[in-house]
């Protein structure tokens, strides 16, 4: 007898157990386990996947409500903005002002803007004749009764019929209202209040609503404490919602088939309801009877109080085709299953190739979608953002435009011309955005001429420059020598050390020892560091990264477009290099901007 080849024992052995009955039922058993095991798995991760859109679609209604009232907010500081810009503000020109803003075209739900005056008890009587005086001969502060302080409100536009039910009402003789007036108050900042029924409101489609607080100080006055804020106010630019007209439209496009409550209140209950969207006196939160098989809440802070949002999907939320995905799995494992068990009983070992490919090509997918889920989340954040940003200066203009307008028709030229002014600056800052805004779309985009670069000279003449501008300021401006050379666009480099040195001169200020800023550089292996220090205000850690995007800014005072560092960021890639800082609150900050060395960047080129 011949010996068998080499390898054609093992042939033999490999053959003979897939020949064997007891395998391919083996083999059945443990493919239906693992069919099972994918239907549980696809099953829950449909599960997860319809949960977490949800929760995203949360998140899109909590930007669209804090994005809402955020402009409304805007609103009122433009009204602040007309006492403050004003000798006197007549009803004449507060009408005029909310006139033009056009409140009932874009701004939903606001019933009105208004002034309330806080009124002494010395007062009250004088007051009201000043009142009765302007043709309003029935005036008088109410609820009546004798307290501490009284509120009237003034002004209440649009003066129809509804807000005249509110006109010389007491709000702070209320205990919600006058929680929020107090904490506006204390604050100096916008201060919601808690859930009442507007004295606007009828016997008809009655609606919870609630108030919008910004408070008025004397001018000239210091506000830097509560005792002198307390001390300063004069009263109050605010404006009263109902909850279901402002609400109306918070829907973004495609959220039909979900719906939320509104509770103002970190804890949910059916005593703090706000806004039900179903418009029933059924109420699904809490209720382990109604609880959706989706739903996600979310609590947000405006105005000083927490609102939560209940958001829950409705039947047509999930689609036929997510549902019937874990069936479709098993139906088809048990399909595969079936077909490997005849396959092995024909002793056929081809592997389940296709599978593979499928996963792989499902993970592939998978992340393509991650990936342009992001894309547009950022998108609808900087459109949102840039939009904001806009509409501010814009609301301004609005008001002062129909001022203006009014005040021309009386022949009051010299105050038209005084609101102009106002409108010429809230311009010039939308200009100016805009022009950041394509400054920054140009860097990377436009090809500019690249060469070998003197920094001494491109240093050393902005350091001259600035040096003019530092006279008499008690500022400092120490400019090392030497630097060495780069290779790059001279424009770009020189805009990207123009940023950092201006908001060095603005931040970098120490009003002890007078402040010292330092640009100074290190050569390395392959990269030149330059550097840039000051002795200034700092920049807290958390911002250390965040300072680099697009409306980012260090302060309120509404300087700046908040797009410098954005651009000077993306200038110093568009180079190759990279930009960092260090910086510890109330210590100053050092920036470093790193480019190759001219030897490194002619390798790349």
């Amino acid at each position: 007898m011949k010996p068998s080849p080499k390898g054609s024992l093992k042939q033999n052995i490999v053959e003979t157990f897939f020949q064997k009955q007891t395998t391919a039922w083996s083999i059945l058993i443990f493919s239906l386990v693992l069919t099972a095991l994918a239907w549980y798995i696809a099953d829950h991760a449909v599960e997860k996947r319809i949960s977490e859109r949800l929760h995203f679609q949360s998140l899109d209604l909590v930007t669209a409500i804090k994005k809402r009232m955020l402009e409304y907010e805007m609103v009122l500081h433009s009204g602040i903005g007309l006492f403050k810009a004003s000798s006197e503000v007549t009803r004449d020109e507060w009408k005029t002002f909310v006139e033009n803003i056009e409140i009932q075209k874009f701004f939903p739900g606001i019933q009105g803007i208004g002034f309330s005056l806080m009124v002494p008890p010395d007062q009250k009587e004088k007051h009201e004749k000043e009142i009765q005086a302007e043709g309003f001969p029935h005036f008088k502060i109410n609820p009546k009764g004798e307290r501490d302080m009284y509120s009237s409100i003034v002004f209440l536009e649009p003066f129809d019929w509804r807000n005249q039910r509110a006109f010389g009402y007491d709000m702070y003789s209320q205990a919600t209202r006058r929680a929020a007036m107090e904490r506006a108050r204390d604050t100096g900042e916008a201060a919601i209040s808690g859930r009442v029924t507007l004295v606007q409101e009828t016997d008809k489609d009655v609606q919870y609503g609630f108030l919008l607080y910004l408070p008025l100080y004397q001018k000239g006055k210091p506000v830097n404490s509560v005792k002198e804020r307390r001390a300063s106010l004069i009263g109050f630019v605010y404006s009263p919602f109902r909850i279901k007209d402002l609400m109306s439209g918070i829907l973004l496009a495609g959220q039909g088939d979900i719906s939320f409550e509104l509770y103002d209140s970190n804890s949910p209950s059916p005593k703090t309801v706000l806004y039900n969207h179903e418009n029933t006196g059924r109420l699904l939160y809490g209720d382990k009877n109604l609880k959706p098989r989706y739903d996600d809440l979310q609590k947000i802070t405006i105005g000083g109080r927490v609102w939560s949002i209940y958001l829950y999907a409705k039947p047509g939320f999930s689609s036929s085709s997510e549902k019937s995905q874990p069936l479709i799995v098993a139906f088809g494992g048990i399909l595969v299953d079936v077909l490997l068990f005849f396959i092995i009983l024909s002793i056929s070992r081809r592997k389940k190739l296709a599978e593979s490919i499928a996963n792989e090509m499902t993970s592939e997918l998978q992340e393509k979608t991650q990936e342009l889920a992001r894309s547009n989340d950022q998108l609808e954040q900087f459109v949102y953002t840039v939009s904001h940003d806009l509409k501010s200066p814009l609301v301004t203009s609005m008001g002062f435009i129909g001022i203006i307008n009014d005040l021309a028709r009386k022949g009051e030229y010299e105050k038209a011309l005084e609101k102009l002014d106002k409108v010429v600056v809230a311009n010039q800052r939308m200009g100016q955005l805009i022009n950041d805004l394509l400054e920054l779309s140009r860097v990377g985009r436009v090809d500019l001429e690249k060469k070998t670069l003197d920094m001494n000279v491109l240093i050393g003449n902005l350091c001259k420059e600035k040096e003019k501008e530092l006279k008499g300021k008690n500022i400092t401006l120490i400019c090392e020598e030497n630097f060495p050379d780069i290779y790059g666009n001279g424009s770009r480099v020189l805009q990207i050390f123009e940023n950092l040195l201006s908001n060095a001169m603005k931040y970098g200020k120490n009003s002890k020892e007078g402040s010292k800023i330092s640009i100074g550089s290190e050569e390395k292996k392959n990269e030149v560091v330059f550097y840039m220090s000051d002795n200034g205000i700092g920049i807290a850690k958390e911002f250390h990264e965040k300072i680099f995007g697009l409306f980012q800014r260090l302060d309120n005072s509404g300087e700046g477009t908040g797009i410098g560092l954005a651009i000077t960021k993306k200038a110093v890639e568009f180079h190759g290099g990279r930009i960092w800082l260090e910086s510890k609150q109330g210590e100053g900050t050092t920036f470093y901007v790193a480019f190759p060395t001219v030897e490194k960047s002619n390798e790349v080129h």
